[in-house]
C-alpha cells in the first residue's frame, strides 16, 4: 500500500515538491481555527505556513471541526501534513503545508475545545463556518434565539454546539481565571464579518450573563477580514494524480487557483501574527474591500451559478465561457461597480477582468451547484444590497433583478431542459413550501418569499418597481427560455 504523507516523508520530499523550511515541532501553536475545511487549508493556513517559513514564531494552528471528524481523520494519520495543489493553464504546482498542529472534533469532547480556547497561549481565534454558522436572523445583526442550537447553548454552555457557544464558554473561563482575552477574526464571506461574529457572541453572552458580555466587550477584539481564493472540492482523480507525481498518498489534499488575497482589519487586542510580511494586508478599515469582493466576485459567482445551472452548465468555467452569460456578467458588474467607493490602488476594470479570467480556469472545476447552495444567506449582501443602493440612486438594475428571478426559478427545482435540481439551503423547507404554493402566481411568490422568509429587506419589499420587475422576470422564465431574457438585457 502506498505510504501516506507524514513527518518521515517530509525529510525526503522530491526536489520538485516545495515543503516547509521550518521544523514544525519547534514551533508552538497560538492560533485556534474554528471550522476547518478546504478553504482554511488553502488560504489562512497557507499564509501561516509562509509566515513560519519566513519568520518563525509560535504561530501554528490548533484547528477545530465543529461537526464532523472527517478532516481530523484525514490529517491525523499524516501527522497533520497535507498538500496544496495550485492549478492553472494545465499546470500544477504542489507544496506541503505543516502549519496545522492538531485537529479537535468538538462533539467528541466539547470541554477540550473550550479549554483550548481558554488557554492563555491562544492569542488569535479565526473561523470559517459559512453564513449559516452564525445563527443570526436575516438582518445578520440579531441572534436567532429560536435556533435550536442557540437554545441548546443557552441551557448547556459546557457542551455547546455553535461557534458562539464555544467562544462564550471559553471567555467565561478566562474571566474566572483572571486571564486576558484574545483577537477574533472571521474569514467568512460576510460584510462586516468580524462584527457579525461579535453580534452572535456578545448577544449569546448577554443571555447567559450580562457581566460576561461586558467583559467580552473590553477583552475581545473582533476584526473584519476580506478573504479570496477559489477552492473547489477535490476529486479522487486529483488524489491519484498527486500519488503518481509524488509517490505518496494524501487523503487531505486541497486544490485551488494560484490567486489568493487576505485583507485584515488592524484591530488586534494582543500580539498579532505578522501576516503582512507574507502577502496579507493590515488596514484600518476593511469594509470597502469587503464590498468590492462580495459584490463583484461573489455576486457574479452567484449569478453564474443560478443562471448557469438553469442553462445546464455544470461548472462555473462553462458558464463564463457561454458568450451570452459572459456579456451579462460584464453588464452586471457595471451596475455593481456603480455602488462601490473608490479604493486607493485598485483599478475596478482590471479587477473585474481578473475575476472573469479566474472563473474561466478550467483546471478549477467549481460546480454551479456548489456555488448555488445557501442562496438565502448569500444573496442579501451579494445582490440585494447593491440593488437597493442602485434604487436609492434613482435607477433600478435589470441585471440584478434578473439574478434574483433566476434564483427564484432555480428554487422551482429544474433546469430549462427539465433536469432536476436539488435545493440546498438552510431555509429550504419554507422556500419549498412557498414555491409550491405560489408557483403559478409570480407576484404572490415574490411577495411571500420576501415577507415570510426575511430574505428581501423591507426597503425592497416596499418598492413597487422592484416587485413588478422581478415578478415579470419570474413569470417570463416560466414561458420563455432564460437565454432570451439574458440577450434582452445584454442589448
Amino acid at each position: 500500500m502506498p505510504a501516506l504523507l507524514n513527518n518521515e516523508l517530509l525529510k525526503e520530499l522530491p526536489p520538485h515538491l516545495k515543503g516547509p523550511s521550518y521544523r514544525p515541532s519547534e514551533h508552538g501553536a497560538s492560533i485556534v481555527h474554528l471550522g476547518i475545511g478546504a478553504f482554511h487549508k488553502a488560504h489562512q493556513a497557507v499564509y501561516t505556513d509562509d509566515l513560519l517559513s519566513a519568520c518563525g514564531g509560535d504561530w501554528r494552528i490548533n484547528a477545530v471541526s465543529l461537526r464532523s471528524p472527517t478532516v481530523r481523520d484525514q490529517l491525523a494519520p499524516q501527522d497533520y501534513l497535507y498538500t496544496v495543489t495550485e492549478k492553472h493553464n494545465g499546470k500544477s504546482e504542489h507544496r506541503v503545508i505543516a502549519a496545522i498542529n492538531k485537529v479537535l472534533v468538538a462533539p467528541e469532547n466539547p470541554l477540550s475545545v473550550i479549554e483550548l480556547l481558554a488557554d492563555i497561549k491562544t492569542k488569535v481565534v479565526t473561523c470559517s463556518i459559512t453564513e449559516k454558522g452564525y445563527c443570526l436572523t436575516p438582518s445578520n445583526t440579531v441572534l436567532d434565539l429560536r435556533h435550536p442550537d442557540i437554545v441548546h447553548d443557552i441551557n448547556n454552555l459546557s457542551s455547546p454546539k455553535t461557534m458562539a457557544g464555544y467562544v462564550v464558554a471559553a471567555c467565561l473561563i478566562r474571566r474566572q481565571r483572571g486571564l486576558p482575552g484574545f483577537t477574533f477574526l472571521s474569514c467568512d464571506n460576510l460584510p462586516d464579518n468580524g462584527k457579525t461574529a461579535g453580534y452572535a457572541i456578545s448577544q449569546l453572552a448577554e443571555r447567559i450573563d450580562s457581566t460576561l458580555a461586558e467583559w467580552i466587550a473590553l477583552n475581545v477584539s473582533f476584526c473584519n477580514t476580506m478573504v479570496d481564493r477559489i477552492v473547489p472540492a477535490v476529486t479522487d482523480a486529483e488524489k491519484t494524480q498527486l500519488h503518481d507525481a509524488m509517490g505518496f498518498c494524501d487523503d487531505a489534499l486541497v486544490s485551488c487557483e494560484p490567486f489568493r488575497q487576505w485583507v485584515i482589519e488592524d484591530n488586534f487586542i494582543d500580539e498579532k501574527p505578522p501576516w503582512h510580511l507574507v502577502g496579507a494586508q493590515f488596514v484600518a478599515d476593511v469594509s470597502d474591500y469587503e464590498k468590492m469582493k462580495l459584490r463583484l466576485l461573489n455576486g457574479s459567482h452567484s449569478a453564474l451559478a443560478y443562471m448557469g445551472k438553469l442553462l445546464d452548465h455544470d461548472y462555473i468555467y462553462q458558464a463564463i465561457q457561454d458568450e451570452d452569460l459572459s456579456v451579462f456578467v460584464d453588464t452586471l458588474m457595471e451596475d455593481i461597480a456603480s455602488t462601490l467607493p473608490a479604493i486607493e490602488g485598485v483599478d475596478f476594470d482590471k479587477y473585474q477582468l481578473s475575476i472573469k479570467t479566474r472563473f474561466a480556469n478550467t483546471d478549477i472545476p467549481y460546480t454551479t451547484q456548489q456555488v448555488a447552495t445557501d442562496g438565502s444567506k448569500k444573496l442579501p449582501q451579494r445582490i440585494l444590497q447593491p440593488l437597493l443602493e442602485c434604487i436609492n440612486k434613482g435607477r433600478i438594475s435589470k441585471p440584478l433583478c434578473l439574478v434574483i428571478a433566476a434564483w427564484i426559478h432555480y428554487l422551482k427545482g429544474s433546469t430549462n431542459t427539465g433536469k432536476a435540481i436539488t435545493i440546498n439551503d438552510p431555509l429550504s423547507a419554507p422556500l419549498n413550501t412557498l414555491v409550491d404554493k405560489y408557483r403559478y402566481s409570480s407576484m404572490a411568490l415574490v411577495k411571500n418569499l420576501g415577507s415570510q422568509t426575511g430574505v428581501f429587506p423591507d426597503e425592497l419589499m416596499s418598492n413597487q418597481e422592484f416587485l413588478a420587475l422581478v415578478s415579470r422576470y419570474v413569470y417570463t422564465l416560466d414561458e420563455l427560455p432564460l437565454r432570451q431574457l439574458i440577450v434582452e438585457i445584454n442589448q
